[in-house]
């Protein structure tokens, strides 16, 4: 008797433990597929920066200033479009990792709920 009650116990355990698992891969996941589908794209640029090219090439004329200024734009603009692709690529491991949890703590569930069903099945048929 005492050892099924440890029994029940331990599955009772399993269950719960899966069952978060379970719960945190879901938010997991529709947290990674709404980074995936809305990504968050940063673009630092800014007249400030510049202003500061401006302040400390002030001895270059107005065209070699501009074409500092494009150079920075495209390389900010290129760095920027680099940062959207590497969290593009982070989203879609997230993605994975999350379903990897559902794989595997779900057939775990319920294969342990099966057990618990019939082992208190069983302890009606012997009271």
């Amino acid at each position: 008797m005492y050892s099924n009650n440890v029994k029940i116990v331990y599955l009772y355990t399993v269950c719960f433990i899966t069952f978060i698992m379970t719960i945190g891969g879901l938010i997991s996941t529709v947290n990674a597929v709404a980074r995936l589908c809305l990504p968050i794209v940063h673009v630092p640029y800014s007249r400030i920066h510049d202003w500061q090219i401006t302040q400390n090439h002030k001895e270059m004329s107005d065209e070699m200033l501009q074409l500092l200024i494009e150079k920075e734009e495209a390389r900010i603009i290129e760095e920027s479009i680099s940062q959207a692709e590497n969290e593009r690529i982070r989203s879609i491991r997230s993605v994975i990792n999350s379903c990897i949890v559902w794989i595997i703590a779900v057939p775990i569930f319920f294969v342990h709920k099966k057990k618990i069903i019939s082992e208190e099945n069983s302890q009606d048929g012997i009271s």
